[in-house]
C-alpha cells in the first residue's frame, strides 16, 4: 500500500448506528493480547511505583522484600493495568469515536514479580447509551480483562467502564470551558509538603483484624500538584511497549501513520502543524486537551486508582493483601490539581478461612469536588493465627514462613 492510495483519516466520525451495532456484534467474544503481553522487570516495577509516589519497600527494596512474606520483591497489584489498560478498547467498532475511562473494580488473586509474564485476555460484555452535558449521546461499554502469568495462573481480573462519544460534540458543547488552572500560595504548598511528609507506610509491622474497628480512618494522603511529568511517566511505564492508557499505537513513524490511515477518526490534527496525533496527546498538552473538551491537560486516570490503592496498602502493611478495589472517574483531573485521599472502614467479617475490613475511599480535588469514590477489600492477618492472606503462591507458601505462622 502506498502513500498516493490512501487518504488522512476522519477525524469528525460521529457514533453512528451502523458503528453501534458492529459493536454489539463483539459482546460477549474474548479477545486475546496479541503483542500486548509484558516481561516484568525489577526495574518495571520500581518505576512503576515511583511514577505513582508509593514508597513502599515491598516494590522497591529487594533486601527488604526478601525478609517479608513473598520472599522477594512484588509489584504493586495495579501494575496489571500496564499489560492490559482497564478499558481495553482496541476492540474495533465505533470509529471515530473517543474513549474516556469511567471507571473500574479490580480484582487481586497473586503477587506479580520480577520475572513473571502477564498476558491478559479481555471481552466487553455489556453496552448503554447514555446520555449527558459533556458530549450528548455517548455509549457505556463495560469491559472483562483477565490477566493470567507465564503458568496460566489468574493473577488479576479488572471489570473496566469506557464511555466512547464524539469529540467534536464534547468540544463544542464546552461544559469545562470555563475552567482554569488554579495557583497555590506558599501556605497551600505547605499543607500539601506536610501531608507527604506525615504519610506513613506501616509495612512490616503487622496490622491484625482484631485491632481494627469500623469507623477507623486512613490517610489523609496528598498526589499532587499534578504536573505535566508526572502524567507522562505514569504514561511511558509500560517501557515503551505500552503507550499508556487511550494510546494503541505500538511504535513510531511507519506505525503511526498506517494506523492513522486505516482507522477514520483515530487521530486528530495539530492546528499548528497540520499534522495528525492520537488524542492520547492530550494527556500533557492543554491545547489538545481542550480538543476533546477537556479543559487542560489531565491525568492518566487509573492513577487516581493506583493513589487510592497505596493508601490501603499504606495502612494495611506487608502481611496484609488488597484483595479488591473499584472507583469512578467523575471529574477530570487536570494539571495543577491535589489529590486528597482518604478512607474509612465500614465493615470486617470472617469468609472462607479470610478476616477482611471493607473500606471506603475517596479522592477529593482542592476545589473540594469527589474526582473518584470507590472502596476497597483487604485481607488482614488474625491474632488467633488462623486464616490465610492470599497474593503468595501455594508452591513458594511452603517455602516463605508468614508473621502468623512464626507466632505460631
Amino acid at each position: 500500500m502506498s502513500s498516493s492510495e490512501i487518504t488522512p483519516a476522519d477525524s469528525t466520525s460521529p457514533i453512528t448506528e451502523e458503528g453501534i451495532a458492529r459493536l454489539r456484534e463483539r459482546l460477549g467474544a474474548y479477545y486475546g493480547s496479541g503483542p500486548h503481553f509484558i516481561d516484568i522487570t525489577a526495574d518495571d516495577i520500581r518505576r512503576y511505583a515511583q511514577s505513582n509516589g508509593d514508597r513502599n519497600k515491598l516494590y522497591l527494596d529487594q533486601s527488604y522484600a526478601g525478609q517479608s512474606r513473598y520472599g522477594g520483591l512484588i509489584a504493586p497489584n495495579t501494575f496489571l493495568d500496564l499489560a492490559q489498560h482497564y478499558t481495553a478498547t482496541a476492540i474495533g467498532g465505533l470509529p471515530g469515536a473517543h474513549a474516556f475511562h469511567a471507571g473500574n473494580r479490580v480484582e487481586f488473586y497473586l503477587a506479580v514479580r520480577p520475572g513473571d509474564r502477564i498476558s491478559p485476555t479481555f471481552r466487553p460484555y455489556v453496552m448503554t447509551e447514555k446520555h449527558g452535558k459533556f458530549a450528548g449521546r455517548m455509549i457505556l461499554v463495560d469491559m472483562e480483562i483477565l490477566y493470567r502469568n507465564q503458568r496460566d495462573e489468574l493473577v488479576g481480573k479488572a471489570h473496566g467502564h469506557v464511555l466512547r462519544l464524539s469529540r467534536a460534540e464534547a468540544r463544542t458543547r464546552g461544559k469545562y470551558q470555563a475552567q482554569e488552572k488554579e495557583p497555590y500560595d506558599d501556605e497551600a504548598l505547605a499543607r500539601i509538603w506536610a501531608a507527604y511528609d506525615r504519610e506513613v507506610v506501616r509495612g512490616g509491622e503487622p496490622r491484625y483484624w482484631e485491632d481494627v474497628a469500623v469507623g477507623d480512618r486512613l490517610g489523609p494522603i496528598a498526589r499532587g500538584p499534578l504536573r505535566i511529568s508526572e502524567i507522562a511517566f505514569r504514561g511511558w511505564n509500560g517501557g515503551g511497549r505500552l503507550t499508556g492508557a487511550g494510546g494503541r499505537v505500538l511504535g513510531a513513524h511507519f506505525y503511526q501513520f498506517e494506523e492513522y490511515m486505516k482507522r477514520p477518526g483515530y487521530a486528530e490534527v495539530d492546528d499548528t502543524s497540520g499534522v495528525a496525533d492520537h488524542p492520547h496527546r492530550g494527556h500533557w498538552e492543554a491545547d489538545f486537551a481542550r480538543k476533546i473538551g477537556v479543559p487542560g491537560a489531565y491525568d492518566i486516570a487509573v492513577q487516581r486508582t493506583a493513589w487510592l490503592a497505596s493508601l490501603v496498602t499504606n495502612w494495611a502493611g506487608d502481611d496484609g493483601w488488597l484483595k479488591n478495589i473499584w472507583d469512578e472517574f467523575r471529574f477530570f483531573n487536570v494539571e495543577g490539581d491535589t489529590s486528597w485521599l482518604t478512607g474509612e472502614v465500614t465493615r470486617k467479617w470472617i469468609e472462607r478461612n479470610e478476616y477482611l475490613v471493607a473500606i471506603d475511599v475517596t479522592c477529593t480535588n482542592q476545589r473540594g469536588e469527589v474526582s473518584a469514590p470507590g472502596g476497597a477489600t483487604v485481607v488482614l492477618p488474625s491474632r488467633t493465627g488462623r486464616g490465610t492472606v492470599p497474593g503468595v503462591r501455594a508452591l513458594q507458601s511452603e517455602r516463605v514462613t508468614t508473621t502468623a505462622a512464626a507466632m505460631r
